[in-house]
């Protein structure tokens, strides 16, 4: 490469990076002033639901959901741009090669004999926890019982079960049992059980929950 076409290459990186930092800066603060940005686009989203039930569990026509939360993820020349309703930062900036989601949402995942559990952490703190297995309709004594066992965890506040029927190609029939809660600061007994958390592991992070899980549970394996 000449100098005349390192001169113009370099121009042109600079002009790039130039252009990044401005509409960088413009979007952000746009966005800090809650509206949209103008030279990024739309990456992704997540948004959270509050649904409230009057009446009739069955009818649906007495639902009610309330929007809680949005986290929308957009991406700029060289920069990604985070808005959050419901997080300490509102508006937040990463280079385009950074794994923003993962700075707002982590998951871990871990194996009890059969059952899976899954801990949900927002910026590090956990939120939400859910846990299921797949249980031989022989194992099931009486399978009535079993399902409302389950669906009765649908009473405690912030939680939810699902039972789904499965068969496979061999005619070998199984349930799958789901169990998953909102976690906050006043946990619910059932809820401590079943996802073998104390209140004061709640303002754990996801490292200083895998120890004390692990400790508590010696054959629990956590990924």
């Amino acid at each position: 490469m000449n100098k005349k076409s390192f001169k113009i290459t370099s121009i042109v990186i600079a002009t790039i990076i130039l252009l990044g930092i401005i509409f960088a800066t413009f979007d952000y603060n746009l966005a800090k002033n809650g509206k949209k940005p103008w030279f990024s686009w739309y990456s992704s989203g997540i948004s959270s639901y509050n649904v409230k039930v009057a009446g009739d569990n069955e009818t649906k026509d007495n639902e009610t959901k309330e929007k809680e939360e949005e986290t929308i993820f957009y991406k700029g020349l060289g920069y990604k741009l985070v808005t959050c309703t419901d997080c300490k930062q509102k508006v937040k900036m990463f280079l385009l090669t950074t794994d923003e989601q993962k700075y707002y949402y982590d998951d871990l995942r871990c194996k009890l004999n059969n059952q899976v559990l899954i801990y949900t952490f927002k910026e590090s703190k956990l939120i939400n926890a859910s846990i299921s297995e797949t249980i031989p309709k022989s194992d099931i004594v009486d399978a009535d019982i079993f399902q409302e066992e389950i669906l009765e965890f649908n009473n405690i506040d912030n939680c939810g079960s699902t039972i789904n029927n499965q068969k496979n190609y061999n005619d070998f029939e199984t349930y799958k049992k789901s169990k998953y809660c909102d976690i906050n600061q006043n946990l619910d007994n059932n809820v401590s059980k079943e996802f073998l958390l104390k209140s004061e592991y709640l303002s754990l992070s996801k490292k200083e929950l895998i120890k004390k899980l692990k400790n508590d549970n010696p054959k629990l394996l956590c990924d």
